[in-house]
């Protein structure tokens, strides 16, 4: 697989040196073990540093913000969700619009809208 497909597998995890943010990551590493041992799924995980920034989980280009502890099962959803969701990308041709959104408290809302004209 080229680097620059890598982008669509990868969850960015934005932590903030809190604890929260720790217990996400690692969290997170492990949804992606288990999404390869379970699924064939390769989920590469990234963190990033910013001491300004809340806790959050980017993924295909949706961004989760994290309040509280989440379950390894719950990101586990999250991914499948988001993978599914934006599978319509990678078709040519149609006009898709959607919008997913999650009113799970442990995460805040999250949309993701995509469009493309008609080839």
């Amino acid at each position: 697989m080229s680097s620059a497909g890598h982008d669509n597998d990868t969850v960015y995890v934005i932590v903030n040196g809190s604890d929260l943010g720790e217990k996400v990551l690692r969290i997170v590493w492990e949804a992606a073990q288990r999404l390869f041992r379970e699924y064939g799924m390769e989920v590469y995980v990234v963190p990033f540093f910013n001491p300004r920034h809340p806790v959050t989980l980017i993924y295909r280009g949706v961004e989760y913000r994290v309040r509280k502890n989440v379950s390894v099962k719950e990101v586990i959803n999250l991914i499948l969700d988001t993978a599914i969701a934006s599978a319509s990308d990678d078709n040519d041709g149609g006009v898709v619009f959607g919008a997913v959104t999650d009113d799970d408290p442990d995460f805040m809302s999250a949309v993701l809208v995509s469009s493309y004209a008609i080839t």
